[in-house]
């Protein structure tokens, strides 16, 4: 994983979405945070690299984090052979 881009644009009163973001691997059968961001629509956020182990699919998880809303949203993204 190299970015993400906050294209959630529902930025809160304070101008910025807070979202937590952690990833499931299919080898170590494991779900791990990759950590919390505040962040303003169109914004990027580089995981310098990031390497998640897969051998088929690996899950990213977006949960918005505020006062109000625990929402989530998770994607499915098949690996490279």
């Amino acid at each position: 994983m190299k970015t993400l881009i906050n294209g959630f644009n529902v930025n809160d009163y304070y101008g910025q979405d807070e979202l937590a973001v952690s990833v499931y691997s299919d080898v170590t059968k494991e779900m791990f945070k990759c950590g919390e961001y505040a962040f303003r629509s169109g914004d990027i956020v580089d995981f310098e690299g990031l390497v998640v182990p897969c051998n088929e699919m690996v899950t990213v998880t977006l949960t918005e984090v505020d006062w109000a809303f625990n929402e989530g949203h998770t994607v499915l993204i098949p690996c490279r052979n």
